[in-house]
């Protein structure tokens, strides 16, 4: 839902909240697992301008999510409740400056703060989501400078900076620690224009992703037939650091193939040199529980230099009341110390996705098709072997539709219902996860 005030002409202010309750049931009654998720998002919006020199933008963000999982009818004790609550804003200014050409300056700050915790059957804290608290903050300046109609250059410079934080009672029993850093990252962007419809570019970007909460403290175990899989928090991850160059293309074009029709498409390619990739993978300890099942640890770790290539494209296009959506992607990373692929990746995916409007009743339908090729998973075929299970690649259905009612002067709406995964495909990730079976979804967004 969506308020928007304009108290005078150069200013605007909105608010809105959106509202998701997901739930998932599998198995029989003597064997079913239930996840429920409800996720409360409240977000403000500030804009003013004024003149060449103001044109500022404040956007605040409060997040809190519910998450519970309950297989108590195979297992009393098979029950956590995780809670999360964010707060985030960032604001930034653009500057428009006439020095030997166009100077757009772009200048701000963002800062979030996240905290979670989990409890258990008994309301106890639990182990799989611990309590703790992140922080994250950066500064950042951005100069789109415009030589001519043709040639563009921006330089951009960021600080980064993040603190994660355990706040339970015991968390230096079971190692957990504080960590926080911060980082400048520079780059560079040439921009060639030979017409409106049409960009050329070349970047070069350093790159710094600090590790997530999930990443530095969760603790999970997957029971399975015979054996457990248990994935262990790893409290020492390091930031990632990268240098990422980058070529690429940009087209819109109108009336291209038609008199109303739209032609938009992109595509680059991509090397990525990582420095400490956060990559999921087995520590190689094995240990068996009082039944003789066969306990596997896997954990998040640094992989200390990587390489990581690829290309993505993507094509829009809207002939009168039809749109039509395609994008593809390929990824190639190995370790650079051991010249190996790093397993867990998933080497291409594509996306399709087609729909109709009819317009007497502000109706969308469509469909949409995802492929994923399969390879070498992260999971070894046999403990301590070096070699990794190979699964399939697979592909996922959707269909839905999309009503949006307008009352003049009133609002707007969007009313989706879909359903996902049509043929309740049953799958599995490269990096170990499974899929879910089919699932149905509806919301509702409002304007005012």
């Amino acid at each position: 839902m969506l308020n928007t005030i304009t108290p005078t002409d150069n200013s605007l202010v909105s608010l809105g909240y959106n509202y998701d309750d997901t739930k998932l049931d599998q198995g029989s009654s003597d064997d079913e697992t239930k996840y429920r998720l409800k996720q409360h998002r409240l977000t403000g919006r500030w804009e003013y301008s004024y003149g060449d020199y103001v044109d500022l933008v404040v956007n605040m963000q409060y997040t809190k999510l519910d998450n519970k999982f309950d297989g108590t009818s195979y297992n009393p004790e098979a029950y956590f409740k995780d809670d999360y609550e964010s707060y985030s804003i960032n604001a930034q200014n653009t500057s428009i400056v006439y020095l030997g050409g166009i100077h757009t300056l772009t200048y701000g700050f963002d800062a979030s703060s996240n905290r979670q915790k989990a409890t258990d059957i008994h309301g106890k804290l639990d182990r799989s989501r611990p309590k703790s608290k992140g922080y994250d903050a950066g500064l950042f300046i951005q100069d789109e400078y415009a030589i001519n109609d043709y040639v563009t250059i921006t330089p951009v410079l960021r600080w980064s900076y993040y603190d994660r934080n355990p706040t339970g009672d015991s968390d230096s029993k079971f190692g957990l620690t504080t960590r926080n850093d911060n980082k400048f990252t520079p780059g560079i962007t040439l921009t060639l224009a030979p017409s409106k419809a049409l960009s050329f570019y070349a970047s070069v970007q350093s790159g710094y992703r600090p590790p997530f909460l999930d990443e530095l403290y969760t603790s999970i175990e997957y029971p399975e037939w015979g054996m457990y899989s248990v994935v262990l928090p790893n409290p020492n991850l390091k930031p990632e650091e990268s240098i990422n160059v980058e070529l690429g293309v940009n087209g819109d074009y109108k009336s291209l193939f038609g008199e109303s029709d739209r032609f938009v498409f992109h595509a680059n390619v991509f090397r990525d040199r990582v420095k400490n990739l956060i990559n999921a993978g087995a520590t190689g300890d094995m240990d068996f529980s009082p039944d003789g099942d066969m306990i596997l640890y896997y954990s998040i770790k640094n992989v200390g230099k990587a390489l990581k290539t690829g290309f993505e494209a993507s094509l829009d296009y809207y002939p009168g009341n039809a749109d039509f959506h395609l994008s593809y992607g390929y990824l190639h990373a190995e370790d650079k110390n051991t010249g190996k692929k790093i397993p867990g990746l998933t080497p291409m995916q594509a996306t399709l996705r087609a729909g109709y409007t009819y317009k007497p009743w502000d109706l969308n339908g469509w469909y949409r098709l995802r492929l994923y090729k399969g390879g070498e998973s992260n999971i070894e075929t046999s403990w301590g072997s070096g070699e990794y299970k190979k699964f399939s690649g697979f592909a996922t259905h959707a269909v839905g539709l999309t009503w949006r009612p307008h009352l003049k002067d009133r609002a707007d709406f969007a009313l989706t219902f879909s359903i996902d995964n049509v043929m309740n495909k049953k799958y599995r990730y490269l990096n170990g996860g499974y899929g879910v079976g089919r699932s149905y979804r509806a919301w509702l967004t409002a304007n005012f």
